[in-house]
């Protein structure tokens, strides 16, 4: 029997139909920095080799607490602070991981909740320190110089931007300034530098490095920011902060966060 054509058509198009899928995901475009965070963010290993997959705690939550939600999830790691400019905009990526809460940021972004939390501490070199340096208090800072990584924030430390150098741009080149005697001391978490050991970029002689906890500082709180100009944003931040919820009640942070720092 000859079908009629709006027949034949419909008798086409039918199995494509079924081919389709239900419900189109949203892709999110995240970025990390690439002087690698760890445990929030970094790149796999092969051995020693670093390939150019992207691993963490940060991936991990944020692919988890989206799971079965409509949105996928593309994790990039790029230099820190042009992530954040990149989130800013919105137009390439969407989210930024592993973001530590300023006033600035708080304007510049929608912050999810927190997810992740880490002790601030100071390192400093025993050869330039035999006798140790304590830090009894965060007003006494202001007597060292110190040194952190471009882009990053060190609000916590009461210390002003232009009294930190930033120009270091990852780990291993601030650990070069520290070994130069050009700062006298590095502001960066217990749990960020135990993770710099683990992958191996801790210079040979760092065995002289010597890490205490910094004195009245709060733990470091990070969030995901999202971009002011996503598309549905709010629905998105609403549907994240609903995923870490549902991870800390179900106890699922700290088993994602011991995958990284065993």
């Amino acid at each position: 029997m000859q079908l009629p054509p709006a027949a034949m058509r419909r008798h086409y198009l039918f199995p494509l139909l079924l081919a389709l899928p239900l419900h189109a995901e949203t892709l999110i475009r995240a970025c990390g920095g690439e002087g690698e965070w760890v445990p929030s963010s970094y790149y796999k290993r092969d051995g020693s080799r670093k390939t150019s997959d992207v691993a963490g705690y940060s991936p991990d939550v944020l692919k988890a607490a989206l799971a079965g939600s409509g949105y996928r999830v593309a994790v990039s790691l790029l230099p820190w602070q042009r992530c954040q400019r990149e989130v800013q905009d919105g137009s390439r990526y969407q989210l930024a991981m592993g973001v530590l809460y300023s006033a600035e940021r708080a304007r510049n972004y929608q912050l999810s909740a927190s997810y992740l939390h880490f002790q601030p501490g100071y390192y400093y070199r025993r050869d330039f320190f035999p006798g140790g340096l304590v830090i009894p208090s965060l007003a006494a800072l202001q007597r060292y110089r110190v040194c952190g990584l471009f882009g990053y924030s060190y609000a916590y430390t009461g210390l002003a931007t232009a009294q930190i150098d930033t120009g270091a741009l990852d780990y291993p080149a601030v650990l070069g300034k520290l070994a130069l005697g050009r700062c006298d001391l590095l502001i960066e978490s217990l749990e960020v530098m135990a993770g710099q050991r683990r992958l191996g970029r801790l210079p040979p002689d760092a065995g002289l490095l010597e890490g205490r906890p910094l004195p009245e500082a709060p733990p470091l709180v990070a969030h995901f920011a999202v971009s002011p100009h996503m598309r549905d944003g709010t629905t998105f931040l609403n549907t994240l902060n609903a995923g870490i919820a549902r991870l800390q009640r179900d106890k699922q942070l700290s088993e994602l966060l011991r995958r990284h720092t065993e």
